[in-house]
């Protein structure tokens, strides 16, 4: 029989000789109920990935209806029907599906059996001529392509190694304000990159850095590109924490395996990428490996890494070649600021706010406040607007465009009408909290 391997670390595949009177399945409690059809060739397949195996059985549930005169038993115990089991297969959707089952056709056997310790699902593959078996295994690697359930949709990955489903968030491009050259060629280098075949000819792996102060605008624009690219079937999958049960080069052999066309997002790399010289980063060598490429990619892919503190990253993340683009996604200019005020609030900036840093999370924050006080009090928002300004700068400086501070925290104010900084206590001076949070979906 030929020879055939796989790429993917998690599932194994293993070619066995024809054989009589052998059982397949030699684990314990597994009782054999087969040895007539085995007059052929066989074909094994080991899952042992969760989210591997969650596909595979997805994909035998389908093949079930597919192949001809299929009929359905019970893997473990022929004369009982096959067991079930559901596995999350959208947001807020689960589906029963194949746990333990022998599907018979009019081209061989196909079976399933879930194992528990150590955890595995075994697919075997089963046909009287290499022929018909070449024909079977054609029919379940189309289903598992096919009917991949993660594609297209927007996912996180946590930290017990589960991929959940999440809601496609609802901001639009044209809520994020940033900088339009920095935009333009943003959108270049990752949408328009995804959705164009032609460029894919060049290269199919494009790696950038989003980075800059806290709230200036890099979690709007990747919730932005999830509501772009997820409706034109591309995979989002953020990733906020690396797992705990395998390694990075794991996961991303997953990932390009299963999920490509794929757009990845690695949020705080600094947290797993931090430079060598300062602290210890289990990490950097396997990043590094993703970075460099070495795996061959047979779909597109987009890796969009996000750090507050780019100065801190490991130099050998962040060299030419190894990373495509560094976007700095800095605090708004004083056009874009007046643009953002006049789409949330109708209004111009105010003139106490001029020559002042603003990252978009302060405007939205002036906007939120003073509509909230319109609610309490009863009156236009308008009315309101310039002692939101007032709150909002009590309770984050505003920092002048001399200094390169996004936030700071709440202090009395260390900065001067004219401009000129006062003494400020270097605990203060640096703010490493991540205020990501002030972000509005």
């Amino acid at each position: 029989m030929r020879k055939i391997t796989t790429s993917s670390p998690f599932a194994m595949v293993t070619p066995i000789q024809s054989r009589h009177n052998e059982p397949t399945n030699t684990r314990s409690g597994i009782v054999d109920l087969t040895q007539d059809v085995k007059s052929g060739f066989t074909l094994v397949f080991n899952y042992y990935f969760p989210l591997e195996m969650n596909i595979a059985k997805y994909a035998i549930t389908k093949l079930a209806d597919i192949l001809p005169e299929a009929k359905v038993h019970n893997s473990v115990k022929w004369s009982d029907p096959p067991s079930t089991t559901s596995i999350p297969t959208a947001y807020d959707e689960r589906t029963k599906v194949f746990n333990n089952v022998m599907i018979t056709s009019d081209i061989g056997m196909l079976s399933g059996v879930n194992f528990h310790q150590p955890p595995e699902f075994r697919v075997e593959l089963q046909a009287t001529t290499q022929e018909k078996l070449e024909e079977l295994e054609r029919q379940y690697t189309n289903c598992l392509e096919n009917s991949n359930f993660y594609i297209g949709n927007c996912l996180k990955l946590t930290r017990s190694s589960i991929i959940d489903f999440i809601p496609t968030p609802k901001k639009k491009f044209e809520d994020v304000i940033i900088n339009s050259d920095v935009f333009e060629e943003y959108k270049n280098t990752s949408v328009d990159f995804l959705l164009t075949p032609e460029m894919h000819e060049v290269c199919k792996k494009r790696r950038i850095i989003l980075y800059g102060p806290p709230g200036t605008g890099k979690t709007s624009l990747i919730s932005a590109t999830f509501n772009y690219l997820a409706p034109r079937n591309i995979t989002c999958l953020v990733i906020s924490e690396l797992p705990n049960s395998f390694s990075v080069s794991e996961l991303f052999s997953f990932v390009m395996k299963y999920l490509t066309p794929v757009f990845v997002v690695i949020e705080d790399l600094d947290l797993i990428g931090m430079d060598r010289n300062i602290g210890i980063s289990p990490h950097i060598s396997q990043l590094l490996a993703l970075f460099d490429g070495i795996e061959e990619v047979d779909k597109p892919a987009v890796f969009c890494s996000t750090t507050n503190r780019i100065e801190v990253l490991d130099k050998a993340i962040t060299r030419p070649c190894r990373v495509d683009r560094l976007f700095n996604i800095a605090e708004l200019t004083e056009i874009e600021m007046d643009s953002l005020f006049r789409r949330l609030l109708n209004c111009p900036i105010p003139t106490k706010l001029k020559g002042k840093k603003l990252t978009g999370s302060h405007v939205q924050e002036i906007a939120d406040t003073a509509k909230l006080l319109s609610k309490k009090n009863g009156h236009d928002y308008t009315h309101y607007i310039e002692k939101a300004v007032d709150i909002v700068t009590s309770h984050f400086s505003i920092i002048p465009n001399k200094s390169n501070v996004g936030f700071s925290s709440n202090q009395p104010d260390v900065y001067l009408d004219n401009g000129v900084e006062e003494k400020m206590p270097q605990e203060v001076h640096v703010e490493k909290r991540n205020m990501e949070a002030f972000e509005r979906e």
